[in-house]
């Protein structure tokens, strides 16, 4: 589809030393404030930097005190002037710019580099022993796993990326033995020029349909996500340079062998060949020796996750995975694993209120994660569902809510959708309701929920047609619990 193609992206042609008075846009400051670090950072070393972002000074709150104190060559807000674009050396890209933007096509037709904050970290960082990490779903628990693993074991461990904030504000203080762990988003990944190192180690957790409204087609989602897998370093030692790859996918393995990566499949069954896996109710190590001889070494019985799931254990098998790569020692992985509580929004226990549990699911915003919402607290749960559905299948949906759930309530821009695919899936009329708004769906949810149902604020899609980010839909999420619970007070 021409009108989603980018003009190509770079790694940057120069050191941090030599940015002297090179001008520098900033396109795009980003919420998560990775495009107010690279713009504090590429300052402070000297650039003439300019930011410009659609939002004005009132919407970019955050982003803004990171660069209170910044002196910027400019400043653009509420809107772009293509003169900014036409008149500059480099152009770092949020990525929720999306392909086919034609100020991208201005500026390189001026002379321009397209660089990517991502992309210009792993291009200066001076650590080898970097991992990235990238999946539809479980990449930032899989992150936070490698990273406290790594910590654990005596290393110092930077995490970053699509994780938040920018790896760029670490750079002063690394050092070669230091460990970094990026989390990499498909928009990250899509915009990695070829001259751009991968990192050193890559796992991915899994794949399945998503942002399709971004990238076009699954096959090009896909592809962004390969990306990862791409330019193994000769120079590195060949046991850090592994993929550590979700059983089954063959075609991902293929691609990693291709580019000289070795291979460790895991997951929550036994895997075939080396691998990271399940046996005797442990993940463990499976290790084949040159003579086709077997070591099975238990690393954490299944009993020590603190939640029990599929996915969970699935997400635990990459980041061990890629520990050992990065020197991890495995007696730190029980420890802590057991101590993890859930990252914020995701599966994250909101409160009980009159024998009615509320789970605050709001970061699943793909049917799958939704799906593995539903299988951890089946049978009891009354699903919320709804938002700006990013494309995909939502059949298995169906499915989980038909088998596993007490209702579902759709609502948002996609309620239609959705219930069209419940309805089209076997789920029975009853079970479903459609209403407009989201403060909606939660009331009709306390309405017919009774002692010992689960509210599952699970959306399945994007928050983007009634709020700013899934975290800001979390946050009012618990404020109607909050006022739920002093509702039944009086």
């Amino acid at each position: 589809m021409s009108d989603r193609l980018d003009p190509p992206f770079s790694a940057p042609d120069r050191d941090p030393a030599d940015l002297d008075g090179v001008r520098i846009l900033v396109f795009g400051l980003g919420g998560f404030g990775g495009g107010a670090g690279a713009a504090r950072f590429l300052a402070e070393q000297g650039a003439a930097v300019t930011v410009t972002d659609l939002r004005t000074p009132d919407q970019l709150g955050p982003a803004l005190e990171i660069l209170g104190d910044v002196p910027l060559a400019g400043r653009r807000l509420g809107g772009h002037d293509i003169t900014d674009f036409t008149e500059t050396d480099w152009v770092v890209v949020n990525p929720a710019i999306r392909p086919g933007n034609p100020l991208l096509s201005a500026a390189t037709r001026a002379g321009a580099r397209l660089v990517t904050e991502v992309g210009v970290f792993l291009s200066w960082c001076p650590s080898p022993h970097v991992a990235g990490i990238t999946g539809s779903n479980g990449k930032s628990t899989t992150c936070r796993l490698l990273a406290e693993f790594l910590e654990e074991s005596g290393h110092r461990t930077h995490l970053g990326g699509n994780f938040g904030g920018s790896l760029l504000l670490d750079l002063p203080r690394m050092t070669p033995d230091d460990r970094v762990v990026v989390e990499l988003s498909s928009f990250q990944l899509a915009r990695l020029g070829p001259d751009t190192p991968r990192p050193a180690a890559v796992g991915i957790t899994q794949i399945s349909a998503n942002h399709l409204d971004w990238h076009g087609t699954y096959e090009a989602y896909r592809t962004a996500k390969e990306q990862l897998l791409r330019s193994a370093n000769s120079a590195l030692p060949r046991a850090l340079q592994i993929a550590a790859l979700p059983r089954g996918e063959t075609k991902l393995m293929a691609g990693a062998l291709l580019a000289g990566r070795p291979v460790v499949s895991c997951g929550a069954d036994r895997p075939q060949g080396s691998g990271v896996g399940v046996q005797d109710a442990h993940l463990c190590a499976f290790l084949i020796d040159e003579d086709g001889s077997e070591e099975v070494h238990p690393l954490v019985p299944i009993s020590a996750f603190p939640r029990q799931g599929r996915h969970e254990v699935e997400n635990a098998a990459v980041a061990c995975a890629l520990a050992f790569a990065l020197g991890a020692d495995r007696s730190v992985f029980e420890p802590v694993i057991a101590r993890q509580l859930p990252l914020p929004h995701r599966q994250e226990d909101a409160g009980e209120i009159a024998g009615i549990r509320f789970v605050d699911d709001s970061k699943a915003t793909t049917p799958e994660a939704t799906c593995a919402a539903l299988e951890a607290f089946s049978p009891r749960s009354i699903l919320l569902a709804g938002g700006h559905h990013k494309g995909g299948d939502l059949t298995e949906l169906a499915r989980m809510v038909r088998e596993r759930a007490t209702g579902a309530i759709c609502y948002g821009r996609s309620r239609h959708e959705l219930a069209r695919a419940l309805d089209e899936g076997g789920v029975e009329a009853a079970k479903v309701q459609v209403v407009e708004r989201f403060a909606d769906a939660f009331r009709r949810a306390t309405e017919v929920a009774r002692e010992g149902d689960v509210i599952l604020l699970s959306p399945a899609c994007a928050s983007f047609d009634e709020f700013r980010s899934f975290e800001e839909r979390g946050e009012v999420f618990r404020g109607l619990v909050e006022g739920y619970r002093q509702q039944r007070a009086t």
